[in-house]
């Protein structure tokens, strides 16, 4: 049965709520009832006869721990029912309680319409697989290929880049816009990568139409991208995280870096991002200072990639000279 863009499988007899989403892969059991506005995330599975009770947000991914990492959360059969896979979303990072409640009211996918009939769904065997969950998300080096991490989720790719163009050019409010983001995420089971990946997309594809079309300069233009209602916190919760990990931050530069090989002006307007994202405090001299070193450390680097940031070595100087005359000033006051 096809939801929007999100595909679920159900068993015959499965009772859906009028407003419930169901996202990709995910798989309903008999003699089940959804009620109004749960949310089932990719890969779940609902065991025969579950109630999910309304408001009820069920996903597969890890679970952030106190010390900041992820790993695999067990399966809740009060949730899921016995056999069942998923847990309740619980992340205090990305909603706070009113976005929280603003998710669900603006998420929810009006079944009604529907002909959720024994002919119109795919049935499935009655046998809830029951092997353990896989990892969803996982952490890679600064220069590991999209693939390594599952794929490149072109679906995800694509939707997510289209929206937040959207609020680039309209130049709306992020805040709102990461509602929608975060929607996406939970329903393509989205990797860290994937989306600092889209969110770089996004914000190079506007600048550089900035300063093809409306021939703006590249400082210019990433001055206004950056500068829309909410983007600063966006791109510091969303595509770098609260922890402002400098991993994380490496990964979103070359990100950044690798789009613009292929956009004209490429080389200018990854310069003018670096400076106007470190001159924000979204980006960290030491995490500049990592990307350009391990750039420089490749034996075999691609030679778009390599021409591609040679403009930003002015900043990268300019960054080692502000570093060097503050070390050599606190040395004379000592």
């Amino acid at each position: 049965m096809e939801v929007g863009s999100w595909t679920a499988l159900l068993e015959e007899d499965a009772l859906l709520g009028k407003t419930a989403i169901i996202a990709n892969e995910a798989v309903i059991g008999k003699d089940c009832h959804l009620e109004p506005g749960s949310l089932i995330s990719y890969n779940v599975k609902i065991s025969n006869g579950t109630n999910v009770r309304a408001g009820t947000r069920l996903t597969r991914g890890n679970r952030k721990q106190e010390d900041g990492t992820k790993s695999d959360a067990p399966s809740d059969p009060s949730l899921v029912g016995q056999g069942g896979f998923g847990h309740a979303f619980e992340d205090p990072d990305e909603f706070s309680d009113d976005e929280s409640s603003a998710f669900h009211s603006n998420m929810v996918y009006s079944t009604a319409h529907l002909n959720i009939s024994s002919e119109s769904i795919s049935t499935v065997s009655s046998e809830i697989s029951t092997s353990s969950p896989t990892t969803s998300r996982s952490r890679l080096s600064s220069f590991a290929s999209d693939d390594a991490d599952g794929g490149n989720n072109e679906n995800f790719h694509h939707d997510a880049v289209e929206g937040l163009l959207g609020t680039l050019r309209e130049n709306g409010d992020f805040d709102s816009a990461k509602l929608e983001f975060m929607g996406l995420r939970l329903s393509n089971n989205a990797t860290d990568q994937q989306i600092r990946r889209a969110i770089a997309v996004a914000f190079t594809k506007r600048i550089s139409q900035l300063v093809e079309n409306d021939k703006l300069e590249a400082s210019k233009a990433a001055a206004q991208a950056f500068g829309v209602s909410g983007a600063d916190r966006f791109i510091k919760n969303v595509a770098i995280g609260d922890e402002g990990l400098e991993d994380d931050q490496v990964d979103f530069i070359y990100r950044l870096q690798k789009d613009l090989v292929h956009r004209n002006n490429g080389a200018v307007i990854l310069a003018a991002i670096s400076q106007r994202l470190y001159q924000m405090e979204i980006l960290e001299e030491e995490a500049f200072e990592r990307w350009w070193t391990e750039c420089e450390g490749l034996e075999d680097e691609d030679e778009g990639m390599k021409k591609v940031r040679e403009k930003t070595a002015v900043f990268i100087e300019w960054l080692r000279q502000a570093e060097s005359e503050s070390e050599s000033g606190e040395e004379d006051s000592d």
